[in-house]
């Protein structure tokens, strides 16, 4: 009876062990087919599939790239739209809003985008303002910004038109909240070209997202100051504006989420942005510096 016994025990437990291999089996065999499935190959990828691929690592923002345009999403849900166009000259699409801030480059430029609805201008130099360009672009319901220096060079009817902001400045418009920053040099030997108290720099705000455009100043005690900025536009070029050092200094100080080096195009060539971004990411890794193409 015994040996009746231990007879059965065995071959009950070697059915179990088969059964128990059959089915280890089946579930290895159905999670490789699920592998398959949700695995992707080139050919089968969809733009949606690679999105991510041009979505910043930065953890504290994110964008979407798209031929040379940076799209972010604020927390509302609104996107703002960075396009660069040249030197010192870009258009922001801002939800519905479109903004041309300091547009000198030739009016065929602007071809490929809405109509402004608001334009800023921050000093009167070359590179920055070109009256037979707002003429062009400055129709009824465009509302126009500038500084006094550019508004002594308005024609009388451009001058009707144009909002003159001086440093420290809030105008609200639309919708945005506007600062007229104060925008400088500090070096003894360029005090020359930006003069204490004459040129803006301008801080955007709507719905808590904040974008700063430096425009041609150096290291100041008003850009260090800022703070919660989502997107910067930091200029870089000498004799004109800052060194390098400085950039990099003044940028580790208010720390904006994302910056875009602009205006590097100086007298001996272009600076070196690459430096710029390699240093100031090592220092915060919570900074996105974004090299667009700008020349």
């Amino acid at each position: 009876m015994k040996l009746y016994s231990l007879i059965i025990l065995l071959v009950s437990m070697s059915f179990l062990a088969s059964c128990s291999s059959e089915i280890d089996s089946d579930m290895q065999n159905a999670e490789n087919v699920n592998q398959e499935q949700n695995t992707p190959n080139e050919d089968t990828m969809t733009d949606e599939d690679t999105m991510d691929s041009n979505v910043s690592e930065n953890v504290e923002t994110s964008y979407i790239v798209e031929n040379n345009s940076y799209t972010f999403t604020t927390e509302n849900g609104d996107s703002v739209k960075v396009n660069p166009i040249s030197h010192a000259t870009m258009v922001l699409n801002w939800a519905d809003t479109t903004m041309y801030i300091d547009p000198a480059e030739p009016i065929e430029s602007y071809a490929a985008f809405d109509a402004p609805n608001v334009i800023l201008v921050t000093h009167e130099h070359g590179d920055h303002f070109k009256l037979e360009v707002l003429e062009e672009l400055v129709i009824d319901g465009v509302e126009l910004i500038v500084n006094d220096g550019v508004y002594q060079k308005l024609s009388p009817e451009l001058q009707e038109k144009a909002i003159v902001m001086a440093n420290g400045d809030i105008d609200s418009l639309i919708g945005f909240e506007i600062t007229a920053i104060p925008a400088y040099n500090i070096r003894e030997e360029a005090l020359n070209y930006h003069p204490k108290g004459r040129d803006n720099g301008y801080l955007i705000e709507q719905n808590w997202f904040r974008v700063y455009v430096s425009w041609d100043t150096e290291d100041t005690p008003e850009m260090r100051a800022l703070e919660d900025i989502d997107v910067a536009f930091v200029s870089m070029n000498l004799p004109y504006t800052m060194p390098i050092d400085s950039a990099i200094e003044g940028v580790r100080a208010f720390a904006p989420k994302t910056i875009f080096p602009y205006h590097f195009r100086g007298e001996d060539g272009m600076s070196d942005v690459e430096q710029l971004k390699t240093q100031v990411e090592s220092n915060n890794e919570n900074i996105d510096v974004v090299l667009a193409n700008w020349y």
